[in-house]
């Protein structure tokens, strides 16, 4: 696999693995909420609604055809790391204001890959 596409693929994966916890002990990866949207037939359209779910999954299509492509422009990779980076940050603040370790550890992966990236591109 050439190295690029390794790279959006351990993005795609930091993003999913990224971990919430919010009040009455409820916590989940990002995959596993991402699952029960897809999977939750009832209210199927309506959950792609919310902004925070929509940047989440058009950042990830982004990186997906990155991933299956010969070549994509790094204007497209840059606007999927933004997209992906949005609920991310929104992670890592409600980490840090939880003080909650575990969310702000999960975070890091994704936002470290991203960073390496925007510095390697030679474009």
């Amino acid at each position: 696999m050439h190295f690029k596409k390794l790279i959006y693929l351990l993005l795609l994966l930091s993003f999913s693995l990224a971990y919430m916890e919010w009040g009455g002990g409820n916590h989940s990866f990002v995959f596993e909420i991402q699952l029960k949207v897809f999977t939750n037939r009832a209210d199927f359209i309506s959950n792609f609604t919310h902004p925070v779910i929509l940047v989440g999954l058009i950042g990830q299509v982004i990186l997906g055809i990155a991933i299956f492509r010969s070549h994509l422009r790094f204007g497209w990779i840059l606007t999927a790391m933004i997209l992906l980076g949005i609920p991310i940050l929104l992670i890592l603040m409600s980490a840090l204001f939880s003080s909650n370790l575990k969310m702000i550890l999960s975070t890091l992966p994704f936002l470290g890959l991203a960073i390496w990236t925007l510095t390697q591109n030679n474009h």
